[in-house]
């Protein structure tokens, strides 16, 4: 795909197997990290559930803004576990 770049509004497109043989219960979670701050400064979030075997598509935004050293992360949580563990995750960087 496409770089993610500053002062962009940019929509993910996240797709989402369950290879379990049972349902699970999801949280996925997109957050724009701002480096120099060293903490989330937004983010969006989604919960569904999945069949066993089921997959899903999900669309989120991120408003990436034009200055500061941001990167997006993508995380897949289990929606069950009270500690929300993560199941997957990603790190996209943003690059001028």
């Amino acid at each position: 795909g496409e770089n993610l770049r500053p002062d962009s509004l940019r929509d993910l497109k996240l797709t989402v197997t369950n290879n379990q043989t049972a349902g699970q219960d999801i949280l996925l979670l997109i957050s724009l990290y701002d480096e120099q701050l060293n903490r989330i400064v937004s983010y969006a979030s989604f919960a569904d559930r999945l069949a066993a075997g089921d997959e899903d598509t999900y669309t989120g935004g991120v408003n990436i803004p034009d200055r500061g050293s941001y990167r997006v992360h993508v995380q897949v949580l289990d929606g069950a576990a009270p500690d929300k563990k993560p199941l997957r995750q990603v790190i996209l960087p943003v690059k001028p």
